[in-house]
């Protein structure tokens, strides 16, 4: 059995009615033919396609959404006859070739139609047999995605730039760059309130205006704002 063949398996134990028999359709309802009608705990999903897509003016697609109107609130009654409280879906499958027919494109707007359907059903229209029949499977046994573990986000404030310059100061240390530690060693004191002593910072007068820059700007960072 091919996973398609499996798929549209899994539809049939929801399956509730039947589809109409050929020539069978009755004339209230026409232009929609029933291809099914589907319960599951979730919701109950009514499966129609066209008869005869082919409206010729705005007056008949306004039969057609009619009729639609009718036929659908007649199933939820029945659903509600039923002592059962589920949501109603309505999928229209509209084959690729009757796509830009009057009433394909006028039916692509009537899900949004709230003064129409009164928020008594949803509307699915869909192009192909597998797009339908996965409409179906999603709005009848819904899979769930598993949640992404969140990633806690990094607070860049004073202390974790002052960690990074500390850091700076070991690679230094290691590279035996005796000036760019101290400095690295300084900037990262400023950084913590923990200010080194003045004639510390004086034995590096050229740098110390570097130094100044880079822990105003570190300061700017932390609070989310530009440097002046």
């Amino acid at each position: 059995m091919t996973d398609e063949a499996a798929k549209g398996k899994d539809l049939e134990r929801y399956r509730v009615v039947e589809a109409d028999k050929d020539g069978e359709t009755p004339t209230a309802r026409r232009p929609w033919t029933r291809r099914a009608i589907y319960r599951s705990p979730i919701c109950v999903a009514v499966h129609l396609s066209f008869i005869d897509p082919d409206c010729r003016n705005d007056a008949e697609v306004d039969v057609a959404k009619m009729a639609l109107f009718r036929y659908l609130r007649q199933v939820h009654q029945a659903v509600m006859d039923h002592g059962l409280i589920l949501p109603l879906a309505a999928v229209i499958e509209a084959p690729q070739h009757n796509a830009k027919t009057l009433l394909a494109k006028a039916l692509e707007g009537w899900g949004s139609d709230q003064t129409w359907h009164r928020g008594g059903f949803t509307l699915y229209p869909e192009t192909s047999g597998d797009d339908t029949r996965k409409r179906l499977r999603d709005l009848l046994s819904p899979t769930g995605e598993a949640m992404k573990d969140l990633e806690t986000a990094i607070t860049r404030d004073q202390s974790w730039f002052a960690a990074r310059l500390r850091e700076k100061q070991i690679a230094f240390e290691d590279q035996s760059k005796a000036h760019a530690a101290d400095i690295a060693r300084l900037c990262a004191q400023c950084l913590d309130d923990d200010p080194p002593d003045k004639g510390a910072s004086d034995q590096f007068p050229l740098l110390t205006g570097w130094k100044d820059r880079t822990i105003q700007t570190a300061k700017h960072m932390a609070e989310g704002r530009r440097q002046p």
